[in-house]
């Protein structure tokens, strides 16, 4: 098909490049916008001749492929830039590299510590119970050895205390009648304390 006037008629070359053109644009155009007059036209000379959709998106990813590959001498170009590359300047980037491998290995082993220590975090607070068990246990324990530290105490200065000086002590003690505050004063009335021999020292507690 074409025109009667042939000077509006396009060659071969030039409709097979525009036919390519529109092949591999359909995709984008499938997926940017699918309700356009592109795709509907598309689409119904596509059911005009019998060709699957698919088919059509296999020619746009192949066209696309071709036109895009860079040919063998940009290739080679780069194959020329790093045989420039002086020795020194690998060498560089070769122990760069490996500082970085050591790095990451570090934080790796920080990480795993890291969770182990938020792990033992998570399971002591989820047993509040048995900590504050423990702790009043620990209490316990400690009250119930105090008293008897207290004890062994005593019992080592009384131990080391000679007769004279207990006697003492307890001559010179306070009685236990005046230190006691249940016993009324008309029971401490005129209570006498022998101080020597023959002597008397009467007190009055009004």
């Amino acid at each position: 098909m074409g025109f009667a006037d042939t000077a509006l008629n396009l060659d071969d070359d030039v409709a097979d490049v525009l036919t390519a053109t529109l092949f591999m644009h359909f995709p984008d155009m499938l997926r940017l916008c699918e309700g356009s007059p592109f795709i509907t036209k598309v689409r119904e000379t596509l059911a005009e001749l019998n060709i699957g959709e698919s088919e059509l998106l296999a020619w746009g990813v192949t066209i696309t492929r071709a036109i895009v590959t860079p040919p063998a001498t940009t290739a080679s170009a780069t194959d020329d830039v790093e045989e420039k590359h002086s020795p020194a300047l690998v060498d560089l980037i070769k122990r760069q590299s490996e500082q970085i491998d050591v790095l990451i290995l570090q934080n790796k082993r920080l990480d795993e510590r890291m969770l182990a220590v938020e792990s033992e975090l998570r399971t002591l607070t989820k047993n509040p119970a048995a900590d504050s068990a423990c702790s009043d246990l620990s209490l316990t324990v400690a009250e119930q050895q105090s008293p008897l530290a207290a004890k062994a105490t005593r019992s080592k200065k009384k131990g080391a205390q000679s007769l004279s000086a207990i006697w003492f002590e307890w001559f010179t003690a306070e009685p236990r009648v005046y230190a006691s505050k249940s016993v009324k004063k008309t029971a401490l009335y005129k209570y006498r304390r022998v101080v020597q021999p023959g002597l008397l020292l009467s007190l009055d507690w009004l």
